[in-house]
């Protein structure tokens, strides 16, 4: 999909005379290098954990240990991307409200927010005690805030560009016919719905204690709601199936 919509992208620059969508382009090349980086530290750990560790405890211990430099390195990636997806949608929702300060100000606040949360999560990681488990509450505070956070900017910035679309549609409907924004607003909900839901089910998890947070943040929340659907948006839209 990423080189899919990369593609479509390029093409697009040469057979028209727009020029490229470099925001775009550069979100979507530094998301899936982040994306590779995550992955390649999760494989680097399962490695590590059941060849080459000579933990006291075997692999859960290892795998439990929040604090070594692999598993900062892959905290770091997945909230680099995280920040990546919610920069971009932030702009996004610049273009839709044409800059509009009172819409967009209070979204980047939160934006500047999760920044300095995320930060403050990777430190608490790095100085985590080698036995302290990814629950405790002193790492609690600052992973809920983050994802508290993301939840909150992708789910009000998807509503006010869905209802930014419906709304100036309504105003020119007497003006402008034939033209249904209803493909439009359906992509865009899809696609923040799909995060949302999946970010609001990654939060349970975590404050239930649940290990299964980890298979929702690795294999749902990294792939499919950060890579798959940032690139499918671009696919449907070129292919035509959206517009």
């Amino acid at each position: 999909l990423f080189i899919a919509s990369t593609v479509i992208l390029l093409r697009k620059f040469k057979t028209s005379r727009n020029s490229i969508n470099k925001p775009m382009l550069t979100a979507s090349i530094t998301m899936f290098i982040l994306a590779t980086v995550h992955v390649g530290a999760d494989l680097r750990r399962m490695l590590d954990a059941f060849l080459h560790s000579s933990a006291r405890g075997g692999p859960i211990a290892y795998l439990g240990q929040v604090n070594t430099p692999i598993y900062v390195l892959k905290s770091t990636a997945y909230a680099m991307q995280t920040l990546v997806g919610d920069a971009f949608i932030l702009y996004r929702l610049y273009l839709v409200w044409n800059g509009d300060r009172r819409i967009v100000f209070p979204i980047l606040i939160c934006f500047i927010a999760s920044i300095g949360v995320g930060i403050g999560a990777l430190q608490a990681f790095a100085r985590a005690s080698p036995n302290a488990p990814v629950f405790i509450s002193e790492l609690q505070n600052w992973i809920v805030s983050f994802f508290s956070l993301t939840l909150f900017t992708n789910f009000s910035s998807t509503t006010l560009i869905a209802f930014r679309i419906w709304w100036s549609h309504r105003r020119s409907a007497g003006i402008v016919t034939g033209h249904s924004v209803v493909p439009a607003i359906v992509v865009i909900v899809e696609s923040g719905a799909i995060y949302s839901a999946c970010l609001v089910i990654l939060l349970s998890l975590y404050l239930s204690g649940s290990f299964s947070q980890y298979i929702v943040l690795d294999a749902v929340m990294l792939t499919l709601c950060q890579g798959v659907v940032f690139s499918l948006v671009i696919v449907r839209v070129a292919l035509g199936i959206s517009s």
